[in-house]
């Protein structure tokens, strides 16, 4: 890897791994008793790795090629949790296997199981963006889960999440899930718990209003959506701005190193535009970017009959 996409997965790290250490879940346990309230076990601080762990983690992502934006998300989990006081990680995607009829098949599998202190935790992991889709029918202070759908249209919050609450968390209560533990030779029982990190991206109001998702954190992280259409005339968005283009891993980064183009550059690669793409918005009056969601202009309708299947 030559010297300058080196400094680039450097930067993207160390932003990543601080993103996961200390963004707010979208859902707590007010949502459900099994989502946890912040990111980190319990007591802990967020570290900063030195230069010798940033090394060691970079060769184990370089191994796995371009790894999706999900097994990015888990490798990282995987070891800031054997790096973080107190705390062991002891296995990482143990499938769940049985037999039924002679033939053996899989359950499932344990994203993380971790020590901390004298305890252990079963961790089910999700990094998800999702954008909110207006829905004329909801009048509620909240929207249903059904209205947030991935900008690939191939993925839903509710779904998600009652995969996320109804299968793989609970993974552990089931016969094979119980052997596959006990294999392990780990001390205690198995603690269960999930963590939803990730933004949720709004439509501009233009176009329509999407309330927060029901039972979400409200502090959770947020971005904007709108079409291309709607970027001609949005003017917040054109006087001394510049915009990135973060590739899939730096999603995560608040600050990454991707190209800066003008809003006419960013127009010309929206001429022909297919899928949706994640926009940051960058202005000197800003100490963050805009995190934004340009999506094709016919979108919209197909997001609106997905939320609805």
């Amino acid at each position: 890897m030559h010297e300058f996409s080196h400094q680039i997965l450097k930067h993207t790290l160390h932003q990543a791994l601080h993103w996961i250490q200390s963004a707010p879940p979208i859902f707590c346990s007010d949502a459900h008793p099994l989502c946890v309230d912040r990111p980190l076990p319990h007591n802990l601080s967020p570290i900063v790795p030195n230069t010798e762990q940033h090394e060691a983690l970079a060769s184990r992502l370089i191994e796995k090629g371009n790894p999706l934006l999900g097994m990015f998300y888990e490798t990282l989990w995987q070891f800031l949790l054997d790096e973080l006081p107190n705390t062991q990680l002891l296995a990482h995607n143990r499938q769940v296997n049985q037999v039924i009829d002679g033939r053996k098949t899989t359950l499932g599998e344990f994203d993380l199981i971790y020590r901390h202190q004298q305890r252990v935790f079963h961790r089910e992991l999700a990094v998800k963006f999702y954008l909110g889709v207006p829905d004329q029918d909801n009048s509620e202070d909240d929207s249903p889960w059904n209205q947030w759908v991935g900008p690939g249209l191939k993925d839903r919050l509710d779904r998600k999440m009652n995969h996320l609450l109804q299968h793989q968390v609970t993974l552990g209560e089931t016969t094979a899930g119980r052997e596959s533990f006990k294999a392990l030779n780990a001390r205690g029982s198995l603690e269960k718990e999930a963590l939803i990190q990730g933004r949720l991206f709004y439509p501009l109001s233009s176009y329509g209003h999407c309330p927060a998702p029901q039972f979400s954190n409200p502090e959770h992280l947020k971005g904007t959506w709108l079409t291309v259409n709607e970027l001609h005339s949005w003017a917040q968005l054109k006087d001394g701005y510049e915009f990135q283009l973060p590739a899939k891993r730096e999603w995560l980064n608040e600050t990454p190193l991707s190209t800066l183009y003008s809003h006419n550059e960013l127009q010309h690669r929206l001429s022909d535009l297919k899928q949706p793409l994640y926009v940051l918005a960058c202005h000197q009056s800003l100490p963050l970017p805009l995190h934004v969601f340009i999506v094709p202009d016919h979108w919209p309708t197909k997001a609106l009959s997905a939320s609805r299947l």
